[in-house]
């Protein structure tokens, strides 16, 4: 998401994620026109620290993943 640099969250991949967030106002939706004027919902974090927060979880669950490498290499305190 970050690397594409949107802002949107999937709504089709992540619907149960995203329901259970915003019952602890993680994430907001809001009403918007599809591209074919149709009522469309797009989610969002709430705030960008809540979205670092989640990315922060996924490189010290699969450091391998990350391009840096070692996450105490960006000045992660791990």
């Amino acid at each position: 998401m970050r690397l594409k640099d949107e802002t949107a969250l999937p709504e089709a991949q992540f619907l149960e994620e995203l329901l259970g967030m915003e019952r602890h106002k993680m994430v907001v939706s809001r009403q918007t026109n599809g591209s074919e004027g149709k009522p469309a919902r797009e989610w969002f974090f709430r705030h960008d620290k809540i979205a670092e927060f989640f990315i922060l979880q996924t490189f010290l669950e699969h450091p391998s993943n990350s391009q840096y490498g070692n996450s105490a290499s960006i000045g992660w305190d791990v």
